[in-house]
């Protein structure tokens, strides 16, 4: 019996030095079923490593180039696409695999329980050393302890690719952020659990290279949240949800009033086209969520 492929997924743009230590770790894997997935926007020479007798120019790594700036969501969509595994991870650009034996992990609990559709993994902070990003409500007590949530962090996680299949994939014009909680939501409700291990240990350098500043992060984060209620979340919910995150953001923020009020504009621009995306989780997921660490309500 073939064991199953795992294709390491990685999207990246003028990251080179930090792509490198991403993909060595993957190397570094005590593994041999793979493939590694590059979709990149680069424009710093990440081409060259890729290229015939480049330092990554091997069989199992592929390597795409795409030009102009792509949102992370077409990004992983499109990796997703090329990819052929029967598991799908996921890594930063400028994240990497603390162990050797984090495939094999990746392989025996997807193996062992069916019913799983999605792994978060542990992300640490390589500078703080803390535990960031958590899919969780008590980080102190659960960060080593491998329990069922509602969500996963978009820095490493995998997902298994028949899961995937019976999903949109990730909502391209978010762009950036929410897109994980937005498949999230797609994944329970079609009867997936997602799972936190904490076995699968990742530390991640957070780069400034390649990211937006701090006002498009907060336009994008009320935007997103927006879109994501007005897609999934029940109306019941939906106003709650939005009058906290929009409070959430401003305070994150420090009153970046100005960002909060464009996002909310982008995001009514769309509403008819939201509304016709529009499938609300069910109350059977509904009461899942209620019953998990969850962001139903934040």
């Amino acid at each position: 019996m073939n064991t199953p492929t795992l294709s390491f997924c990685l999207i990246t743009y003028n990251r080179k030095d930090e792509l490198r230590d991403a993909i060595d770790s993957i190397l570094a894997q005590d593994y041999d079923d793979y493939e590694i997935i590059v979709i990149s926007n680069s424009t710093d020479g990440t081409s060259n490593l890729f290229s015939d007798g480049g330092q990554y120019d091997r069989p199992k790594i592929n390597y795409y180039h795409y030009d102009g700036r792509m949102g992370v969501p077409q990004a992983r969509n499109i990796a997703h696409e090329k990819a052929t595994g029967d598991y799908l991870v996921t890594i930063d650009d400028d994240a990497e695999f603390t162990t050797d034996d984090c495939a094999s992990h990746i392989e025996s609990v997807f193996e062992q329980y069916d019913e799983v559709g999605v792994l978060a993994f542990k992300v640490r902070n390589a500078y703080s050393k803390k535990v960031e990003s958590f899919p969780g409500n008590d980080k102190d007590r659960m960060k080593d302890t491998r329990f069922e949530t509602t969500w996963y962090v978009g820095c490493g996680h995998a997902i298994r690719a028949s899961a995937l299949a019976k999903t949109d994939g990730y909502p391209s014009e978010f762009e950036y952020g929410s897109e994980e909680l937005d498949l999230s939501y797609q994944l329970l409700e079609q009867g997936y659990t997602i799972i936190y291990e904490p076995s699968i240990k990742i530390i991640h350098k957070e780069s400034p290279e390649g990211r937006n500043g701090d006002s498009y992060y907060t336009q994008k984060m009320i935007e997103n949240r927006i879109r994501l209620s007005v897609r999934h979340v029940p109306w019941r919910f939906a106003m709650i949800y939005l009058f906290i995150w929009t409070g959430y953001t401003l305070y994150l923020s420090r009153l970046d009033i100005p960002a909060v009020i464009r996002g909310w504009i982008s995001a009514l621009q769309d509403l008819p086209s939201l509304l016709r995306q529009r499938t609300p989780i069910s109350d059977q997921t509904v009461t899942r969520l209620s019953n998990l660490p969850n962001r139903l309500y934040y």
